[in-house]
Formats: structure tokens, sequence, C-alpha cells
């Protein structure tokens, strides 16, 4: 039902079934070898067809937009993806507030509704980073949270507790945020 990825690196593919549930293909297309191999989640000698099951954790930072049956579960709607591509909300913020503006005023200037992470303290404009560019060994919500609650301009310690892999030198760096901070 749909291809995740842009492939400039690779593409996967998930169906939706079950009254709403997304399941990964065990396979991927990975654009450097040009070729298709077994995908991310599933294991060498067990990789059962369409059986990896997508949790919201996994595609928040793969879509924009997800619309669920029920916050706390991994059912997703009807239509899953109102906003498919990551959207402009994802690192400069809920953009009602510039909408208005706009519409009240199209002439622009000034407009502090939209975050504007050069102008951030350094831990919460590392943090719209993050959300989706930090090498985790484990994330844990805070009680009554979803990744969904964090906004660009939060710290993202409010939302969720990281755990990170210990060894941060310049060689095991997998992310953007990690390589500049480490630079």
């Amino acid at each position: 039902h749909y291809s995740l990825g842009s492939g400039r690196r690779g593409r996967t593919y998930l169906t939706v079934r079950d009254g709403g549930a997304i399941f990964q293909s065990p396979i991927s297309w990975f654009t450097q070898k040009n070729g298709w191999d077994l995908a991310a989640g599933y294991e060498a000698d067990k990789h059962d067809r369409f059986d990896y099951r997508v949790r919201q954790a996994c595609i928040y930072c793969h879509s924009g937009l997800m619309a669920f049956d029920d916050a706390d579960s991994d059912q997703f709607s009807q239509v899953p993806f109102p906003e498919e591509s990551i959207g402009c909300e994802r690192c400069h913020g809920p953009g009602r507030e510039h909408v208005e503006r706009q519409r009240r005023d199209p002439r622009g200037g000034d407009d502090d509704s939209v975050v504007n992470p050069a102008k951030l303290s350094a831990d919460r404009r590392e943090a719209v980073c993050y959300q989706c560019h930090l090498r985790r060994e484990q994330t844990f919500l805070r009680a009554g949270k979803s990744l969904f609650d964090y906004h660009a301009g939060m710290r993202f310690d409010d939302v969720a507790v990281t755990f990170v892999p210990r060894d941060q030198s310049p060689g095991n760096v997998a992310t953007l945020v990690e390589q500049h901070r480490s630079s």
C-alpha cells in the first residue's frame, strides 16, 4: 500500500491489514547495492512474510502526520497518513498561528510564530534534530506523553528519556547531530 523512503538510500514497503495495523515487507530496495535485501527489523534466519508490525515510534521519523483510531495504539485510521511527507511543522513548530498571520497580513514581516532553530538555545536547537536524528539504544516516553507531544522549541527530554550508546567516538557516530557535536 505504501513505499517508505526517498530512494536515495533505499525504499521499503508497507501494507495495511487487520483493521488498520501496518506491516513491513521482509525485503527492501537498497540503492547503493542496486538490489534487494532483507529489510530492517527482520532477522536473517526468520523472516515470515509481512509479519513485522510497524509501530508509531518506527514510522514517526519517516512520515508527516499520522492518524490513529486511538492515540495509545498502533491501529492506524482508514487514511493512515494525512500528510505523507515530513512537513514544515516537524522542525518549525505548529503552523496555525503562522497561517492566520499570513491571512491577516500577507506582506509578511518578522514572524515569531514560526520556530527558527538557529535562534534557540543549543539544547532546544539540537532537540529539533534529535527527534529523528539520534542514534538511540532505547527511548522511554514520559508518563502520559507521545512522540507527537514534542514540538520544535521544546526540550526533547520533556517528552521522552533517551539512552544513547556509550561509545560516542567519531568513528562510531551515526547521525548528523552527533557528528556536529563531536567536531
